[in-house]
Formats: structure tokens, C-alpha cells, sequence
């Protein structure tokens, strides 16, 4: 463990590893018996009852709003550095996610939810407290509409799928999907998903980003469902035989696309570090005798 590590942190982790050392064990290798489970609800229970922050309702939502408030930038409700790190421990944070995302979703903290999700809805700018309590509050996404899950993409920060939907409209998205860190330790997948996610609300109405359907998280997984596109500028690219003079015009009114969305996205001081033809997506079908105007934006 290293030095640099919160001290409280710390000490809540040497307490539960020294009682717990044998629970931990058999959770790894799914041998809990009842009387494991019992014994942890119960340790779990004690402590509970001698915080005087669970005793009062108010209070309890009133801290947890103000530790939301903390890690986000008033002034783009971006993630505030000063808390918050993809590698928390490692850099001498709390793990403020992981600890949120349990507490949250504990069962026995259900009753303060509404009250904490009207709180959290103030923070200003608008959206950024609800945009987090979104994807730290199961309750509040429903993966379940979502069928047929085909593979189309994976990379170091999640896959890619194509889904149907059993609603109207739309009847098929690209669902982006991650895994819910499985311990403290682990990095804060959160802190890439949260930036994603604001950077995609903030060029809603631009027109050159992917375009946002919805977001959150449940008990494994977080999700980031999008439009579904024909193809991406590489996929497309692959299919055509054409000659390079014969697609010029094409070719050419493509870059001036991808060139007005970078101008957007940096006119909002905002960085794109992944710029390649798997990530440029492509919202109109392009053939050979496509006429150049047709594709202008």
C-alpha cells in the first residue's frame, strides 16, 4: 500500500481486512453461508446506528450534496481535479465514486433519494449535479429495454454494441458499455465516463458529436446509449472503388466537415485526444455517384 494513500482510508481498510479477512475470502470464491451474511449485516448495522449523520434525514442529504458540489467546477461542472483523479489512490485521493456509488445504492439509504435528488438538481451549472446522480444511482437507468446485443466495437474504455430497443423510437442504438469498478483499488472508469458524458450534453445542439439518447449505470455496468450510425468515416472508406479523382470532391467535402467540428469543440476549449477514421461517424449514405452537394453540412 502505498504512502500517499489517505490515512482514513487506510484505517477503514486495516479494520474490515482484519475482521472481515476470512469473509473476503470465501465472497472471492462464492462460499458465503447465511450465517456470514448475518454477521456482516449485523457489523454493518452496529456501525450504522452509532453515526449520528444517519440518525437525521436532512443532515444526511445535506453532507452528500455538499460532497457532490465539491467535486464539480462551478463554472463547466466538470470534474474539480483537486478531488478527483482516474487514479485516486495513487494520487493521494479518496475514492469518492466507489464509496458514492455503494452508499447510494445501499438499500438502507433508499429513503433519502428523493430528497437528495431535488437538492442535487440546484447545483449549478444546471445539469451537473443530475448528470452525476445519474451515474451514480442504479435506480435512475433501465438497461432491460435494450435487447440483442451484437458486438461492434471494443477498445481500452469499454464496447461498443448495437442494440434494439422495445420502444418506438429509436428502435436501434449504439450502446457504450463499461464495467462498474469492482473494488476501491481499481481506476475510476467514472472519471473518463462523467467527462465523456458533458462533453456530449454540451454539443447537444452543435450537431458534431455523436448524438446522446441517455446514460447510467446499474449494478455491473455503465452505459452510454447513442444513435446508431451507417458507418464510421474508416468502414466507409474500405468499401469504395472509386479513383482517388473520381472521390476527390467526396473526400473533400468530408474533411471540411470534420474540420468545422473540431473548430466547434475547441472554440468550447474543449479536447478531442482520439482523432482517428474509427472514431468520425458518418450520418448520411455515400456512393459513388452521391452528387457533392448532397453531403455539404
Amino acid at each position: 500500500m502505498r504512502k500517499n494513500i489517505p490515512k482514513i482510508q487506510v484505517i477503514l481498510e486495516k479494520i474490515l481486512k482484519k475482521k472481515y479477512r476470512l469473509l473476503y475470502k470465501k465472497m472471492n470464491k462464492d462460499e458465503l453461508l447465511e450465517e456470514d451474511i448475518i454477521d456482516a449485516t449485523n457489523f454493518y448495522n452496529k456501525e450504522r446506528s452509532n453515526r449520528l449523520l444517519y440518525h437525521d434525514s436532512d443532515l444526511h442529504v445535506l453532507i452528500i450534496s455538499i460532497v457532490i458540489c465539491l467535486i464539480l467546477t462551478p463554472t463547466r461542472g466538470t470534474l474539480e481535479e483537486l478531488y478527483c483523479s482516474d487514479y485516486p489512490l495513487e494520487n493521494g485521493k479518496i475514492n469518492i465514486f466507489y464509496l458514492l456509488h455503494h452508499h447510494i445504492n445501499h438499500r438502507e439509504n433508499s429513503q433519502i433519494l428523493p430528497k437528495l435528488l431535488r437538492l442535487v438538481s440546484e447545483i449549478k451549472p444546471f445539469g451537473a449535479g443530475q448528470r452525476m446522480m445519474k451515474l451514480l444511482y442504479k435506480d435512475l437507468f433501465d438497461s432491460t429495454i435494450f435487447t440483442q446485443w451484437t458486438k461492434i466495437a471494443a477498445g481500452a474504455y469499454g464496447t461498443v454494441y448495437q442494440c434494439q430497443t422495445n420502444i418506438a423510437e429509436p428502435t436501434t442504438v449504439a450502446v457504450k458499455k463499461m464495467a462498474v469498478s469492482e473494488s476501491i483499488f481499481d481506476r475510476c472508469r467514472i472519471h473518463d465516463i462523467f467527462t465523456e458524458i458533458t462533453a456530449l450534453e454540451t454539443f447537444r445542439m452543435e450537431g458534431c458529436v455523436t448524438h446522446l439518447f441517455d446514460f447510467g449505470v446499474d449494478s455491473d455496468y455503465y452505459y452510454i446509449v447513442m444513435k446508431m450510425y451507417p458507418h464510421s468515416l474508416k468502414q466507409w472508406r474500405v468499401q469504395q472503388k472509386g479513383t482517388f479523382n473520381e472521390m476527390l470532391p467526396i473526400y473533400l467535402n468530408i474533411f471540411k466537415d470534420i474540420l468545422k467540428a473540431m473548430a466547434i469543440i475547441h472554440n468550447y476549449k474543449t479536447t478531442h485526444y482520439d482523432i482517428k477514421c474509427d472514431n468520425i461517424l458518418l450520418d448520411y449514405q455515400i456512393s459513388e455517384n452521391t452528387p457533392v452537394s448532397s453531403i455539404s453540412k
